[in-house]
């Protein structure tokens, strides 16, 4: 017999019951209620009262020593008020209650125990005392004595009452109950299950192993888990395998407010259910109080993402998660969506390792834990990310977020998250008043995104003068702004022809031999007038400046010369630029201004890799120029395939950080401290045109390997807007 579960039905049934005892009493003795004051009435007022309040709401499913422990109280207290003369049987009930009382006592005294034999006997006394001292028994055997003391001379009434009590103790309402609801199912729907094992584990209140034994079960097929007390739980098939010709299956269980009792199902009817047994679900209904149960639960609905759940060893900056299905095309960079208290927060897959698990009887099966990063929440109205405290529950599910890109709008972000239309924007005046670096090996791009960087910059009204000895800005540069490379050669040639007169000038004052100081003039006008004026890029080549300055004193009218290194020429441009931007005044950290230093280890390197002392002191004199320049909005972008070789002055000031694939360890160790060793870890293996970005001028708060715009595209875009195609 299938038994009442929910706690609404069985209190339903209980209502049921007592509305037909005052019935019973209405028609036997002219009032739905009997007179307190006779003791006659005890068998409705403790006897019956007590079979239907035990039966379905103290003890539903079975009892507890302490629940006896109260039932023995009040059948002792009711008998204490009767006549002992002449209720039948009085002294053997009161002795049963006394005992049952005391046995209760001693069983609560005794568990839990640690000897062996003392835990046996406990557990013996346990059986006993619940099985025989529940309320069902207890009061049962008080009924029947007021019909045996009060009814006996009074046939109608004995049997009447004595059939009522029948009715209760064998629970004919409950079977009356289901057989409704059963000819309502057949009526409603035909909902088919067929058993296909047992569960042998739980391995969470929400996850748990099922051995399948009459056939397999497929992934996302639905089950229901019927279970000893007649309760039953829908579940979701999350992953199957075979091992050992033994199917086992992995099943999530479903928030799913349902009783399925209202269905036509027939499996062990009359048969006692000793372990879960699992059945699946054939068909879906295509309406009613399922199918409506399944659209509602937010895993159904989503069943297309979800790609696993919360595994162990997860904190609130990373989340493992076992993946269920293998083949997923999951990658790194994608975005994952788990559920953070009432927040649906966003994490990136970083990395993958392999683990197992132990199922029974020594067997195991191998399976893949995924690593995330917490991104954040995304702030549509902000265009970006906002961080979310704390971490998900333990099996919490995960789902792969959709991919859609928006590539219309190129100009207005950097890249998005691989995979989705979560697009990432810069901020200008933070890019370059807080720094920039572009890090990666030779060929992966690096220029190209410096120059998209650089459009937008322009776009902001913000001037770039890049220094470049590859020779490939001037050449690409007049497709992504108003650049007139011919401006700046020409400007080359006669600088050169002004300093070659004075190359190898003398003069007393070691500071004044040679071409430095005219250089310094002549770069700090052509600075001024480019400062002033409409164009907004410009590009020097170090490498094609000859300047020269004394390296000695006086001796019999002549001096040493030398010749000015890369270096040492990017420092006067520098210090330059930031004369002239002193004069501009403060900008209130608004970007005024950006040096580019393509090549950058050729233009600034570190003392280690310096040629000479001079570029040493150079690349320091530089990195001076760039801390003090802030303040009047002046900054930098370091673009370089060697960040080993780069002086750390500068890449050190850099708060935002464009890094693509990298090999060298000094390299990684130098990202590590701002991105953190997972993603550093992933710079290796990284894809072209993907980068992992960090830094104050990104709209992402933590680092975020990112997509970055076709090149292409964004050129064609980016022409169409200026109306250049």
């Amino acid at each position: 017999m299938q038994k009442i579960n929910a706690q609404f039905e069985r209190l339903f049934i209980a209502l049921l019951y007592f509305g037909a005892l005052c019935i019973i009493n209405l028609i036997l003795f002219g009032r739905f209620l009997p007179d307190i004051s006779l003791p006659s009435n005890i068998w409705f007022y403790v006897a019956s009262i007590m079979i239907i309040f035990g039966t379905y709401l103290i003890e539903p499913f079975y009892s507890k020593p302490v629940d006896v422990i109260s039932s023995s109280v009040v059948f002792i207290t009711a008998l204490l008020g009767v006549n002992n003369k002449e209720f039948f049987c009085w002294h053997y009930l009161i002795i049963t209650g006394i005992f049952f009382l005391l046995l209760s006592i001693v069983i609560v005294i005794l568990q839990p125990n640690k000897n062996e034999r003392i835990r046996k006997f406990s557990e013996a006394l346990f059986i006993v005392d619940t099985e025989i001292g529940k309320s069902t028994v207890l009061f049962s055997l008080l009924f029947l004595g007021a019909l045996l003391t009060y009814f006996r001379s009074e046939p109608v009434k004995f049997i009447l009452l004595l059939l009522f009590w029948f009715c209760l103790v064998s629970r004919l309402f409950d079977k009356l109950w289901v057989l409704v609801r059963r000819l309502a199912g057949l009526i409603k729907q035909d909902v088919k299950f067929d058993y296909v094992g047992k569960l042998i584990r739980m391995e969470s209140s929400s996850l748990g192993v099922v051995e399948c034994i009459n056939s397999e079960l497929k992934k996302n097929a639905l089950v229901v888990i019927f279970y000893p007390d007649q309760s039953q739980k829908v579940a979701l098939v999350i992953h199957s395998l075979l091992l050992n010709d033994r199917t086992w299956a992995r099943i999530f269980f479903l928030d799913v407010d349902l009783n399925l009792n209202e269905f036509a199902l027939i499996t062990d009817k009359g048969t006692k259910i000793e372990e879960p047994k699992v059945y699946v679900l054939q068909d879906l209904p295509n309406s009613g109080a399922l199918k409506t149960a399944l659209e509602k639960n937010n895993i159904y609905k989503d069943l297309i993402s979800l790609v696993g759940f919360i595994s162990e060893q997860s904190n609130v900056k990373e989340i493992r998660f076992s993946i269920l299905n293998p083949s997923n095309s999951i990658k790194e960079g994608q975005l994952i969506r788990v559920q953070v208290g009432e927040d649906s927060v966003l994490y990136q897959i970083i990395d993958g390792e392999t683990s197992s698990q132990q199922l029974e009887s020594g067997n195991k099966y191998g399976f893949i834990v995924g690593r995330a990063r917490k991104i954040g929440k995304w702030n549509s109205e902000k265009h970006g990310f906002e961080m979310v405290r704390w971490l998900p529950q333990p099996h919490t599910p995960v789902f792969l977020v959709p991919s859609h890109a928006e590539e219309d709008k190129f100009l207005n972000f950097i890249g998005r998250v691989p995979g989705t239309d979560f697009s990432i924007t810069l901020d200008c005046d933070r890019l370059v008043t807080h720094n920039v670096a572009i890090l990666g090996i030779l060929g992966i791009g690096k220029s190209y995104l410096a120059f998209e960087i650089i459009s937008k910059l322009v776009k902001e009204n913000i001037k770039v003068l890049c220094l470049d000895i590859s020779g490939q800005y001037r050449v690409k540069l007049k497709d992504y702004g108003d650049y007139d490379v011919l401006e700046d050669e020409k400007f080359e040639h006669e600088i050169q022809a002004k300093l070659q007169p004075l190359h190898n000038k003398v003069q007393q004052n070691v500071a004044d031999g040679g071409s430095l100081n005219e250089f310094r003039k002549l770069i700090k006008e052509d600075l001024r007038k480019f400062m002033v004026g409409a164009v907004k890029l410009k590009v020097y080549d170090p490498d094609k400046l000859t300047v020269y300055r004394q390296d000695s004193k006086l001796f019999s009218g002549t001096a040493s010369m030398a010749e000015l290194s890369t270096a040492e020429i990017t420092r006067v441009i520098s210090e330059q630029l930031l004369e002239i931007v002193k004069i501009m005044g403060a900008t209130d950290e608004k970007a005024r201004v950006c040096l580019v230093f393509e090549e950058a280890h050729s233009l600034i390197p570190e003392w280690n890799s310096a040629a000479s002392e001079g570029d040493k002191a150079a690349a320091n004199g530089t990195a001076k120029t760039i801390l003090q320049g802030r303040k009047y909005g002046l900054g930098c972008m370091v673009v370089t395939q060697r960040t080993a070789n780069v002086t750390k002055s500068i890449l050190n000031q850099c708060n935002t950080i464009f890094a693509m694939r990298v090999f060298d360890a000094t390299g990684m160790d130098f990202l590590s401290n701002y991105i953190g060793e997972d993603y550093t870890n992933a710079l290796s293996t990284i894809e072209d045109r993907k980068a992992v970005i960090f830094g104050r001028a990104s709209s992402s708060n933590s680092p975020l390997i990112i997509q970055l715009n076709d090149k292409d595209l964004y050129l064609k875009k980016l022409k169409e807007d200026r109306g250049t195609v």
